[in-house]
C-alpha cells in the first residue's frame, strides 16, 4: 500500500515564481530590520529623556521640601532677649467683661 501513495501537491508554483517571492519578503525583512532599528533608538533616547526629567523632578521637589521657613512665633521668640521671654511667661490678662467694661 505505501509504495502505491503519492505525494500529490494541489498548486503548482515556477521555480522564478518562488525565487522572486523568496527574495521580496527577505527585501522587505532588511528593510524592516532597518525601521526598527531605528524606531528601537528612538525608544531608547525617549526613554532616557523621560528618565532624566524624572530623576529632575523629584531632586527637586526633594530640594524645595528641605527649605522649610521659620514659622512668624518662632521668628518673634528667637528675636527677643531673655528679659522679654521672662515677662512673657508671666503676662496675665484678667477676663474683662462687658458689664465691667462701662
Amino acid at each position: 500500500m505505501k509504495s502505491e501513495e503519492r505525494k500529490i501537491n494541489p498548486f503548482v508554483e515556477n521555480e522564478g515564481y518562488v525565487e522572486r517571492l523568496v527574495s521580496e519578503v527577505t527585501e522587505t525583512a532588511i528593510t524592516k530590520r532597518k525601521d526598527t532599528n531605528r524606531y528601537a533608538l528612538l525608544m531608547r533616547a525617549a526613554a532616557a529623556m523621560a528618565l532624566v526629567v524624572t530623576i529632575g523632578g523629584v531632586s527637586w521637589m526633594y530640594t524645595n521640601s528641605q527649605k522649610v521657613e521659620e514659622a512668624p512665633l518662632d521668628a518673634f521668640l528667637n528675636s527677643i532677649s531673655d528679659e522679654e521671654a521672662s515677662m512673657l511667661e508671666n503676662y496675665y490678662v484678667e477676663d474683662v467683661y462687658i458689664d465691667e467694661w462701662e
